[in-house]
């Protein structure tokens, strides 16, 4: 799945995403690339997706509107989060660094 041609109206209320024939598809397990101007490497990264939450804000955090039932689905992989934004139909990604045993992880 490619992070850049979804949009956060693709996911349900659940956080499942809706595929062909209204399918519901979780992610969690799944692998997802993510676009390459977040990437470290500079170029699109594909990685699993290993934690999958909610977080309700009372002001969208993207459209600065307020988010009625509007729950932001967040999708974690090793280095990049995604959060969806229903009320604004907005995706936001973000890097993380990376930590194993005290040290920075540098491919």
């Amino acid at each position: 799945m490619d992070a850049t041609t979804i949009t956060a109206r693709d996911f349900d209320d659940d956080g499942l995403f809706i595929g062909e024939n209204f399918s519901r598809i979780e992610l969690l397990g799944k692998s997802i690339t993510f676009p390459d101007y977040i990437c470290s490497s500079g170029s699109p990264e594909t990685e699993e997706v290993l934690i999958r939450g909610s977080y309700y804000y009372y002001i969208c955090p993207y459209c600065k509107l307020t988010a009625p039932d509007d729950y932001f689905h967040i999708f974690k992989t090793l280095q990049y989060v995604m959060v969806t934004a229903k009320c604004c139909n907005h995706i936001s990604f973000a890097a993380e660094k990376v930590h194993f045993w005290g040290k920075e992880f540098v491919e």
